[in-house]
């Protein structure tokens, strides 16, 4: 990146970061950091991978070494949460959005220590991929700190208008058409862009505050959405 340095990118991220409340989604891991796994038979492991393969945000496989220096790749199927650090840029846009998020914390099954220095946190659920299709995945959480009544979740598959890049580096995530959100618990399912005024009122009518507060339904305020309805609705 010809002309700019690591503190000109801080400042203006820190101009976008602040007007948006998801997480960035993960394309790149931090070798040099600690990989944080919980199994599900609730085994916690430390690691630092030398590969995590990623396929459409999706976690295929992760290979690290163990103290006899062999590689060794964890069972995807047998991980209940992950939390993966962030590449250095990626890290900066992800630690200013969580501490964003901090001012109310409610989910308190999150670590939130971890994911303020700069990690992605990615846990098992199960998805619904087409009308009478259910898998079982391990998703990345773009809203883990406020995520305990509505979680969303990265979706792998979904088309993206916009966004900030500098250079090769994508700084700020673009206006995602699509993302998969778990309701209290129950299977995640897909939400639509141009759906969203329609599913609105299934999703927050319960809350007479959030047409008080939000006179126009607009699929750019969804985490605004999300958050205020975490921290304001009873």
């Amino acid at each position: 990146m010809k002309n700019l340095t690591l503190s000109t990118l801080f400042l203006m991220m820190c101009s976008f970061v602040f007007a948006q409340d998801f997480n960035v989604e993960m394309t790149g891991f931090s070798k040099k950091k600690i990989t944080y796994v919980t199994m599900e038979n609730m085994e916690k492991m430390e690691v630092n991978p030398s590969r995590i393969k990623f396929k459409k945000g999706l976690i295929e496989e992760v290979i690290y070494k163990n103290e006899a220096g062999e590689k060794v790749s964890i069972p995807i199927e047998d991980v209940k949460e992950m939390y993966i650090p962030f590449s250095d840029l990626a890290k900066m846009n992800a630690t200013l959005t969580t501490l964003t998020n901090m001012k109310k914390i409610v989910n308190s099954d999150i670590k939130a220590d971890i994911l303020e220095k700069g990690y992605a946190y990615f846990v098992k659920s199960e998805v619904m991929i087409k009308k009478k299709k259910k898998r079982t995945l391990l998703m990345q959480s773009l809203n883990p700190t406020f995520g305990s009544k509505i979680m969303v979740f990265m979706d792998p598959f979904a088309s993206e208008a916009g966004g900030l890049a500098v250079g090769d580096i994508q700084m700020t995530g673009g206006d995602s058409k699509s993302y998969y959100i778990k309701v209290g618990g129950e299977i995640a399912y897909r939400l639509y862009k141009k759906n969203y005024k329609d599913e609105f009122d299934d999703l927050f009518g319960d809350c007479k505050k959030m047409k008080k507060e939000f006179k126009k339904v607009k699929w750019s305020d969804f985490a605004k959405h999300v958050y205020y309805y975490e921290t304001e609705c009873n």
